[in-house]
């Protein structure tokens, strides 16, 4: 027994030997794993607080950029609001979306009350049809000037239109209007188109007092030299032979005094004359002074017995001037004929 029992002892040592070993290298292997797994881990966390830190980094950079934008969101509305020129929003059937406060002021209401209401509602009726025109042709920048506010207190306003379509769909439009006071411009022009039409009249006068003046010269022209020719005409037909005559019968008693009177009539006719008819130049010198003495109411023996002459010669120069001047066998009575030419 004893014999058969160490060989199995025996075994039983070397199984446990080999299984110490093998339990040996599992715990080696194990605790390998561990290390290994620990240097793993290690990393991870590593790699994880970097990232946290990371993190907190971008969020901080996230505060400080949402801050920045904060800020300039309050810049850019209080530029939107206190603007000098009016901003509004219009849907594609131009009502009114938003508003700033200067556009209120311009359409000469609160904001409360435009918001909803189309921008044409606060144009003048005689501007309106314009103004709806303006929006259907305008494509992506467009401007309109000189637009009447409708019943706005004080006085006249007047605006000017710079629209910007936007398009963010094919079914909606948008249209960022910009509203511009342009009253003392338009006044201006206003003023100036005034006073335009002002010296157009001024100049248009002018030249009429021009025409109407040279119109007057060249009948003062056509005056003086009519003077002239009736001055000489008188002076040579009517007043020198007057005074030869005179100084036929004088018998050299006054000599002196017809040449004192001739220089006289010369003087004075350098400067006045009579009128005399264009019928008259066709007569002769004795005609015409004869004619002057019918004209003067004298009689045919008077002017006979003045002249030397016969009756029947006074008759003969009658009937030649009646001949001359186109009256002849005419029932004209020739005084009265005389004294219309």
């Amino acid at each position: 027994m004893t014999g058969t029992n160490l060989p199995m002892k025996n075994k039983r040592v070397y199984d446990f030997e080999e299984l110490r070993n093998a339990a040996e290298a599992v715990i080696e292997k194990s605790q390998g794993d561990l290390e290994n797994s620990n240097t793993k881990f290690k990393g991870m966390l590593e790699e994880l607080r970097v990232y946290q830190v990371e993190l907190e980094m971008q969020k901080e950079e996230l505060i400080r950029a949402g801050q920045e934008l904060e800020e300039m969101e309050s810049k850019y509305e209080a530029l939107y609001e206190l603007a000098p020129c009016g901003y509004l929003t219009l849907n594609s059937k131009k009502e009114i979306l938003q508003s700033n406060k200067k556009a209120a002021t311009l359409l000469g209401v609160s904001r409360i009350n435009m918001i909803g209401e189309s921008i044409v509602t606060f144009i003048a009726s005689e501007d309106q049809p314009r103004l709806v025109k303006y929006y259907k042709q305008v494509k992506k920048v467009s401007t309109a000037t000189g637009l009447k506010i409708h019943n706005h207190p004080p006085g006249v306003l007047y605006v000017e239109l710079e629209t910007h379509v936007e398009s963010p769909n094919l079914k909606n439009l948008y249209y960022q209007t910009i509203l511009i006071d342009c009253s003392e411009r338009v006044r201006i022009r206003k003023r100036m188109d005034e006073q335009q039409e002002q010296l157009k009249m001024r100049v248009k006068e002018l030249n009429d007092k021009n025409i109407a003046l040279g119109e007057l010269l060249g009948q003062v022209e056509s005056g003086r030299s009519k003077i002239e020719k009736a001055v000489t005409f008188n002076t040579e037909k009517l007043l020198i032979p007057l005074v030869n005559r005179l100084r036929a019968k004088d018998n050299g008693k006054n000599t002196e005094a017809l040449k004192l009177l001739e220089k006289n009539i010369k003087q004075i006719a350098s400067q006045f004359g009579l009128k005399v008819s264009g019928s008259l130049i066709k007569l002769s010198t004795k005609e015409i002074e004869i004619s002057n003495m019918i004209r003067a109411g004298f009689s045919s023996k008077e002017i006979a017995s003045n002249f030397d002459i016969s009756l029947k010669t006074v008759e003969t120069h009658r009937r030649n001037i009646r001949k001359k001047l186109g009256i002849a066998n005419k029932e004209v009575n020739l005084t009265s004929y005389l004294n219309a030419i």
